[in-house]
């Protein structure tokens, strides 16, 4: 794998709102490449409302 490969790959670590909108934020900048998301939860990722 070259350089230019590797940027083109993003692990997000947290599967809350923080990752969900780091996520968001990226595609909205235009980022194209690959999204990875873990999560301790069991189940899938889902919209969830921002905690005061």
């Amino acid at each position: 794998m070259n350089g230019t490969d590797a940027r083109r790959r993003i692990l997000v670590v947290g599967n809350g709102i923080a990752g969900q909108s780091a996520c968001d934020s990226l595609r909205t900048a235009g980022f194209d490449g690959s999204l990875t998301i873990v999560g301790d939860e069991p189940w899938t990722a889902y919209s969830r409302p921002a905690l005061s």
